[in-house]
């Protein structure tokens, strides 16, 4: 996402239009300000009730959000928004983990009843070994759309971007308008973002973007049936994908750990017998099966060959010992 449209294209006028003494002006904005940007994360789902608890979050570098913009920030940004300044604005495995987290916080009156399923695309910043393990133990299920099909299974890009960038735009435009100087401060950009964001996310019902993609009791959609040129439903298999399936939906050459994606449906795996433990080096075999009787209270005898002078001794004290009691 853009901290700001700047510079888009649109209606132009000709300078024969133009009143007399007026001449086209250029927009002043420095190439760092045209090129910056930051990370939308957000989250929407089908359950209206659960909409306004999901976290949305910014994320942006120190350059952007300095510290005096994020104190002009406090007052207007809702509650269920996030403002990050990290050292990049684009996300990576510890963002991820920390974003899982959050997740997790936002929702804890809803984890007896309901279970938490993330649907992300298959971008390297959304899976990692680390990323898989703490999902387990958060209770969270990752379930990742193939590569390439993002625009057409991930219902944020289907129904909810493609609004949001609109708006934002034609946002841009008013406040430009609005300013005397036609400049838009980095403040009033974002308090705008929030505004429309939240506006967006709350007030649409979202149920017809999670059954453009999966019918509960027919399987996959008619539209996505359509798009992939099948012919006829297809069945949703209910065991875990194979090594083959997950290679399919990730980039090529990632690498995808299977037991730690889907621990939480595979079978335990049956615990090893431990092993014998080893004789010492340069001992007999008659001394390491001796060593292995010779406990308290009992008499052994190694049948592998004659008994040895130390442990014909040690007989000796112990039965001492035992007609002394």
């Amino acid at each position: 996402m853009m901290l700001g449209y700047c510079k888009q294209k649109g209606l132009r006028v000709s300078r024969r239009s133009l009143p007399p003494g007026f001449q086209h002006r250029k927009e002043q904005v420095s190439l760092a300000e045209e090129k910056a940007g930051l990370t939308f994360i957000a989250f929407i789902t089908h359950i209206t009730f659960i909409q306004p608890k999901l976290p949305q979050i910014l994320l942006g570098n120190e350059h952007l959000f300095t510290w005096k913009l994020l104190n002009d920030l406090i007052h207007v940004t809702p509650s269920n928004f996030r403002v990050w300044r990290r050292v990049s604005s684009w996300n990576n495995h510890k963002v991820m983990c920390q974003i899982l987290v959050l997740l997790k916080n936002c929702l804890k009156d809803y984890l007896d009843t309901h279970q938490i399923v993330l649907l992300m695309d298959a971008a390297r910043c959304h899976f990692h070994t680390t990323i898989f393990s703490l999902a387990n133990r958060l209770g969270i299920r990752l379930v990742y759309v193939p590569r390439k099909l993002t625009w057409l299974l991930q219902p944020l890009d289907t129904h909810c971007f493609a609004q949001l960038k609109r708006l934002l735009k034609q946002k841009w435009v008013e406040l430009r308008v609005a300013s005397e100087s036609g400049v838009v401060s980095h403040a009033a950009w974002l308090a705008a973002v929030f505004g429309i964001a939240q506006k967006l996310f709350c007030g649409t019902k979202w149920t017809p973007a999670f059954k453009a993609l999966l019918d509960e009791t027919e399987g996959f959609s008619a539209r996505v049936q359509k798009e992939l040129s099948w012919k006829g439903p297809r069945p949703i298999p209910a065991e875990a994908l194979s090594e083959e399936q997950l290679e399919s939906i990730f980039p090529k050459r990632a690498h995808v750990n299977r037991a730690s994606l889907l621990k939480w449906c595979l079978p335990e795996p049956k615990a090893k017998p431990k092993a014998k433990p080893k004789a010492k080096a340069g001992a007999s075999p008659s001394a390491a099966a001796s060593s292995s009787s010779d406990a308290p209270g009992v008499v052994g005898e190694d049948p592998s060959g004659p008994i040895s002078s130390h442990t014909r001794a040690k007989k000796r004290k112990l039965m001492e010992g035992l007609f002394a009691m």
